[in-house]
């Protein structure tokens, strides 16, 4: 039957199986390049004469690559035929664009990093899209590193871990007029820098929707970048230490009007409020802020907290009702000298009251205690109008530590929740919990329709 099927049909039909995925192994007796049988489109080439005219024809079947290769710490893996299999399948691509994934794990000699990169940075010309991350033990070449945004390249992911840092550099140096950069998503981990213009304040993105962006130390360039672009909507921000870059260059006020997802985890309290203070989103519809657990060299009355009023003037100077849907707020801190301010829940419930469209709450860490849940608590015969959240439909409530919250306490707030008519889903953790689901009361509720998931010590 398949060898009557036209070309077209037959192309078609191959377009469904990418991207093509190579799972390089080790080398030995027993190894092979890849899993058994090989990947397409190289496995539809060796079935017939036409399918194989089909394959070597069309370019595009060539354009979409996942190089994938874990190996043990103790696994020798030089293989000598990678390098010719990726300079085929490159050259079987010919000129069209290409989609590059590369997951490179316990790569200790760096034999593949250093094998395989070359080649692919030599078509950085053709790349659409490119993302990277990798694992190595050993120093790599940081000028290997230096990758060129240039068109037609619109996704751009570095991750690379090694003992070596910084390593990866991303060059944004060229964008410096509204038609320059194609790029709509950027990833940076914590490795990785930029290369900024000369005259930095001239970058220009105006094409960036999301930006995910992981830095140890300060927060100059995140600032020239968000600057640069105007038509941002998901933003992801990590700051792992307590450093921020001041310049009297530096802004104060970054209108971001599209922005619809904010996510912020940092341990600094001076970058928290900085870019608090800074960002301006009024479309804003998620928005979820983690208090990272601080290096040990941070002393902790540096360390960023959850301060409600601050949040809740970041949304509010946005826009006055602000059309917030999502909050996720989290705060960790093993040190058991640091002290939760005393008016953190008088402070929460206020944030919560003044979100009127809020549809999904997460509360974590050292934010679950006995006054919070008994805040989101509704009273028998009481207003619902002079109740937080009345719109809120689905809450999650997790925690580690052994707190001050009872199980009685959380089943009622479970139970008034439902009853008040608007909560559809509940997802908690404590510890020693794990049997709360099963109350009657709360039977009933999941009876009923309220989609109840308790993960109380399922990691214990």
């Amino acid at each position: 039957m398949a060898h009557i099927l036209s070309d077209d049909l037959l192309y078609a039909i191959f377009l469904h199986s990418l991207p093509s995925t190579f799972l390089f192994t080790k080398t030995g007796l027993s190894s092979k390049v890849w899993a058994d049988p090989p990947p397409p489109p190289f496995s539809f080439s060796l079935v017939c004469r036409s399918w194989r005219n089909v394959v070597l024809s069309r370019p595009k079947l060539w354009s979409d690559m996942n190089i994938v290769s874990t190996f043990k710490a103790t696994e020798e893996h030089h293989n000598s035929a990678i390098e010719r299999i990726i300079k085929q399948w490159l050259t079987n691509s010919r000129e069209a664009p290409l989609q590059i994934h590369l997951n490179i794990q316990g790569d200790r000699l760096g034999h593949t990093a250093n094998l395989l990169l070359p080649l692919l940075l030599n078509e950085a010309h053709r790349w659409r899209a490119f993302g990277m991350y990798i694992v190595v033990s050993v120093p790599l070449d940081p000028e290997m590193f230096t990758l060129q945004c240039l068109p037609p390249l619109t996704s751009l992911s570095l991750d690379i871990w090694s003992s070596s840092f910084p390593l990866g550099r991303v060059d944004l140096s060229g964008f410096i007029s509204n038609t320059d950069s194609n790029l709509e998503y950027l990833s940076m981990g914590l490795s990785t820098s930029v290369i900024l213009p000369p005259n930095r304040h001239a970058l220009r993105l105006p094409n960036l929707r999301s930006l995910h962006y992981r830095i140890k130390n300060g927060t100059g360039d995140l600032v020239c970048i968000l600057f640069a672009c105007p038509n941002l909507e998901e933003l992801e921000i990590k700051i792992l230490e307590r450093t921020l870059t001041t310049t009297n260059l530096m802004p104060n006020s970054i209108h971001l009007p599209r922005l619809l997802s904010l996510t912020m985890e940092i341990s600094s309290r001076l970058s928290a409020n900085y870019l608090l203070g800074t960002l301006s989103c009024p479309s804003l519809r998620a928005f979820s802020f983690f208090c990272d657990r601080p290096i040990q060299s941070q002393l902790f009355g540096e360390c960023a907290s959850i301060e409600p009023r601050r949040i809740r003037n970041f949304l509010t100077r946005s826009c006055a009702n602000p059309p917030l849907e999502k909050l996720n707020l989290g705060m960790y801190n093993p040190n058991p000298e640091f002290a939760v301010a005393s008016d953190l829940p008088e402070a929460l419930e206020d944030l919560f009251f003044s979100l009127k469209s809020l549809k999904s709450l997460e509360l974590q860490g050292l934010l679950v205690t006995r006054e919070i849940v008994g805040a989101l608590t509704i009273p028998d015969g009481v207003s619902l109008q002079s109740q937080p959240c009345l719109s809120l439909d689905n809450l999650r409530l997790t925690t580690f530590f052994y707190g001050d919250v009872t199980e009685d306490m959380l089943e009622e707030l479970i139970v008034s929740r439902w009853r008040a008519g608007s909560l559809g889903a509940i997802t908690f953790s404590f510890p020693g919990f794990g049997g709360l689901h099963k109350r009657a009361r709360i039977l009933d509720c999941s009876n009923e329709g309220l989609k109840v998931v308790n993960v109380s010590d399922r990691f214990r």
